[in-house]
């Protein structure tokens, strides 16, 4: 009885393994966190927080440029946690969810996507 509890359990982990993963960003101007949501349990890989620059009058290329560092910051965590040592995780990955209050959301996969196209990457 105890023995086939076990083996019961670990045909069950197995499955959630193969089921894959989900990477989850919370994003608002200045703030980001990465998730990791298995089967099993969900995982905060990063909080990434930096400045952002407000807009002045005559002054809006700092904003714009602290943006984009930021945005820069949250793809090199990302690559930093999925590529690498951490491939194994990455490929287990079947979706990616990204949510934010506004604009964030599209601006960070504008800059995404133009950062992908100018480093040929595969990992965006």
């Amino acid at each position: 009885m105890f023995d086939e509890i076990h083996i019961m359990k670990l045909r069950e982990m197995q499955l959630a393994e193969e089921q894959g993963h989900l990477i989850a960003i919370t994003m608002e101007d200045g703030i980001a966190n990465i998730f990791v949501i298995t089967p099993q349990k969900t995982l905060h890989k990063a909080k990434i927080d930096r400045n952002i620059a407000k807009v002045h009058k005559g002054f809006s290329n700092k904003n714009a440029s602290s943006k984009a560092k930021f945005f820069d910051s949250v793809i090199s965590h990302l690559e930093r946690n999925f590529t690498g040592e951490n491939k194994a995780m990455y490929e287990k990955i079947k979706c990616c969810v990204i949510g934010s209050p506004g604009f964030v959301r599209e601006n960070f996969m504008k800059h995404m996507q133009a950062d992908a196209i100018k480093r040929n990457s595969d990992f965006l």
